[in-house]
């Protein structure tokens, strides 16, 4: 934020004020409950389908690394699996 206030784009006490807290939100895959986010997309992407992924998929979802693997990257990547699981099946 130095280089806004810098610019004259942020005020400087506000940055003060702001700047006391730092939050490191870990990537997707270097979370302990990685489980849970992916339950969630699973539940959203087909519910009441009683769709379950499997142990070798979600080890392979926690070993996806690069950017963009976020929870979001997972609801994508769950939601054009089902597209075809559902396609297949009708």
């Amino acid at each position: 934020m130095a280089p806004e206030v810098d610019a004259g784009r942020f005020r400087g006490d506000l940055c003060c004020r702001i700047n006391t807290l730092t939050i490191r939100l870990p990537c997707l895959r270097e979370r302990s409950d990685f489980d849970r986010p992916a339950a969630a997309c699973i539940g959203r992407g087909a519910p009441g389908r009683g769709i379950i992924l499997s142990d070798t998929l979600m080890r392979a979802f926690r070993a996806t690394t690069g950017p963009g693997t976020s929870v979001g990257w997972l609801a994508r990547r769950a939601q054009h699996a089902f597209f075809w699981i559902l396609r297949e099946g009708s």
